[in-house]
């Protein structure tokens, strides 16, 4: 699985947490380090422009300081550390793009998975800000891509899954119904598909459409190419499927986007870049609502994209084999451009997944097998793009459960793990700390304890993928344990963290 990674000053870091920096221990090893003062965030920036030092995080709680690193030196990691609550995902995500960042700083009252979730859907990589142990633990069993702390020892869980990658149903669902039709795309969202994966070209009247190629001869009558003909034109032609004509035609993007209930996100394939049919794209996606990733292999599509769209996630379709890629020159477009990266799978390379894992840059394989579909899975990848999400949608997205209980000697608490759709589950139940309470747990709740006090246990519910077991994580669970004494119940802990 995909681990979460510990930004600290202790040594079981996986990036050093600067608390006192200069410029020497700065161009030093994978850093982080915190500017709140617009001079230092000038300096710093000018320093690391002239040594080209692109791999470091630095994080600002001002959006000025953010956008005045980006200006000057726009190669670097930017975190941003929100200073007020926020409520809106939608909104926050738009803030963040417009800063140059992919990346936020939270503290830890957001560590749950159903927050974390949901930025990560958006393409945003979520910190937690942590104090202790227990708020370490809190941010890894949330699914938080890092945690950040001053001597914080690094956290490891046992288990596969905090929730389940987000299943993106490429070019639709087509066991009934042609890639890339409306109807493809219909199917997938009523399996349950989060994302579906759609190409799109610009035809002579600058209509937007879903196709694969740049022309109809693969799945259609009538072989139209898709820039040289209208789209009243190209819709003339008849859809195939199974070797038999049907009723069906191409469609328009925006078709697709009143047609698709808008929690279902879209990735939309760019096969075309010049800066007239980018504009007009970016104008559309702009205004959906729902959830949108970008990917190309066309450089010029992902730089303009990333120009006039402001709420697109980007991403970049490339091979792990290509010659002169390295980590630097990778992490340098990512930085820039706000980039996932959608490496090739048949081309996996250890090398490259574990040195973006612990940058906690989104990966989403492509070109999967049924089998490969699997195995992206149980790693811990941002998502699986594929034709067999059909064999996953079943599972659970995630585990649910009461955050914080109380129990009292003597008595029985129930306990209620669930997934999202509130099924109950069965479930472990994991004791952190050695037990210092005595806490006795069966699959169905609390049944004693030996002492008043504060435990902190997690829930972990078993399933099966392709007849191998899988195993997810609830959020951390806060027990308040109290003695009874007579008819009142005193609590003799001191806090519930």
């Amino acid at each position: 699985m995909k681990e979460t990674t510990f930004i600290t000053t202790h040594p079981s870091k996986d990036i050093s947490y600067l608390i006192n920096y200069d410029g020497e221990n700065i161009l030093k090893g994978l850093n982080f380090i915190e500017i709140h003062d617009i001079q230092k965030a000038r300096q710093i920036a000018g320093f690391l422009k002239l040594h080209n030092h692109i791999d470091i995080f630095i994080l600002s709680r001002e959006r000025r300081i953010i956008k005045e690193i980006y200006s000057i030196f726009p190669y670097v990691r930017l975190v941003y550390e929100p200073k007020k609550p926020f409520t809106d995902i939608d909104k926050l995500t738009r803030e963040l793009f417009n800063l140059g960042s992919f990346t936020i700083c939270l503290d830890s009252s957001y560590a749950n998975q159903t927050t974390i979730r949901e930025l990560q859907k958006q393409g945003i990589s979520v910190l937690i800000r942590v104090e202790n142990d227990i708020e370490a633990y809190e941010a890894t069993l949330a699914g938080a891509d890092g945690v950040l702390g001053k001597q914080i020892e690094k956290v490891h869980i046992e288990t596969d899954l905090y929730f389940r990658p987000f299943l993106v149903s490429h070019r639709g669902h087509q066991a009934n119904y042609i890639e890339n039709s409306l109807n493809a795309a219909i199917a997938a969202e009523n399996i349950g598909a989060e994302f579906i994966e759609l190409d799109i070209h610009m035809t002579k009247n600058n209509v937007i459409v879903v196709n694969h190629g740049p022309s109809l001869g693969e799945n259609y009558d009538k072989d139209y190419a898709i820039k040289r003909n209208t789209f009243k034109e190209l819709k003339q032609a008849r859809q195939i499927f199974n070797g038999q004509p049907t009723d069906d035609h191409i469609e328009s993007l925006i078709h697709f986007d009143k047609a698709i209930k808008d929690d279902v996100g879209f990735i939309l394939d760019i096969k075309v870049d010049t800066k007239r049919n980018i504009r007009r794209i970016a104008r559309m996606i702009n205004a959906m609502k729902r959830p949108v990733y970008v990917m190309s292999f066309l450089p010029f599509a992902i730089v303009r994209i990333n120009r006039y769209a402001n709420r697109v996630k980007s991403g970049m379709l490339l091979s792990f084999h290509e010659k002169k890629l390295t980590v630097n020159s990778l992490l340098k477009l990512v930085h820039k451009y706000n980039l996932v990266v959608h490496p090739y799978f048949l081309h996996d390379s250890p090398k490259y997944k574990e040195a973006l894992d612990k940058r906690m840059i989104p990966m989403v394989p492509y070109g999967l097998s049924k089998t490969d579909t699997y195995q992206v899975f149980k790693q811990g990848y941002h998502m699986v793009n594929s034709d067999s999400i059909d064999t996953l949608i079943h599972l659970p997205k995630q585990l649910m459960t009461e955050k914080y209980l109380h129990y009292t000697i003597g008595e029985y608490t129930k306990i209620i793990l669930t997934d999202e759709k509130h099924n109950k589950l069965d479930f472990k139940a994991e004791i952190l700390f050695g037990n210092p309470n005595g806490l006795v747990i069966d699959n169905q709740g609390i049944t004693t304890a030996d002492k008043a006090g504060v435990s902190y246990i997690y829930l972990t519910h078993t399933t099966e993928v392709n007849g191998e077991p899988i195993t997810y994580t609830s959020d951390l669970i806060t027990i308040t344990i109290h003695e009874k004494r007579g008819d009142r119940n005193v609590d003799s802990s001191k806090s519930a963290k």
